[in-house]
């Protein structure tokens, strides 16, 4: 009887210290989150219209008439964009249907050799109804990419090597596009987060997580 007393307390403390440690953790994430927050440069204004932001197509995660607008210029190699991509549906879905997000392509390729090619078959599975699927799957399987995942990824979308052929100039001029709104926006790096709040003003924020600035979540 005193065995099965001691192992029950044995388990009891394992479980405890699981649960200390978890909370310990939670808190440390909860911390350094806020302190980037709380230290980072506070977001710029930008004088540029909402609509060029956006884009002529744009593919919305979220509520597409959410009256607040998280807009990524990023790129599908960059490990900073994987983690954002792993916060933005937290974002969303804590906003209440209050924010919407929009991805649009800013391939760096002097360091990421893919970045490119992934950005113009994410264009070609965005003319094909396919783009929100896409996105989700790259990010996912980011340390996997490859020319041959790519085309993988593509014949799962069921979108073939001729539709890609016939439809890579279109994307390429749309990603042309893109970074040429980032650049006229002062992008440094990837990911780029602009903000368009409902009173169609454009703010550029330092981290994502500066959009608990604007939105409660």
């Amino acid at each position: 009887m005193q065995m099965i007393f001691v192992r029950n307390r044995d388990v009891l403390l394992v479980g405890l210290l699981a649960f200390i440690s978890l909370s310990a953790l939670s808190f440390t994430i909860h911390k350094i989150v806020e302190d980037a927050r709380r230290i980072s440069p506070p977001p710029t204004p930008i004088a540029i219209a909402p609509t060029l932001v956006i884009g002529a197509h744009p593919e919305f995660f979220g509520d597409p008439h959410a009256p607040f607008t998280l807009v990524e210029f990023g790129d599908y190699q960059c490990p900073p964009c994987y983690y954002a991509a792993t916060r933005i549906p937290s974002l969303i879905q804590h906003s209440k249907g209050r924010l919407r997000f929009v991805f649009r392509n800013f391939p760096i390729e002097s360091i990421h050799p893919l970045a490119m090619q992934a950005a113009v078959v994410a264009e070609v599975a965005k003319r094909h109804g396919k783009f929100l699927l896409f996105h989700d799957a790259i990010y996912a399987n980011q340390i996997s990419l490859s020319s041959a995942w790519l085309n993988t990824l593509l014949q799962s979308l069921h979108l073939s090597k001729i539709q890609l052929q016939q439809d890579e100039s279109y994307a390429r001029r749309a990603i042309a596009e893109d970074v040429a709104i980032a650049k006229r926006c002062g992008l440094t790096g990837t990911p780029f987060f602009l903000l368009i709040t409902p009173q169609n003003r454009v703010y550029r924020l330092t981290n994502i997580e500066q959009v608990r600035n604007f939105v409660p979540l």
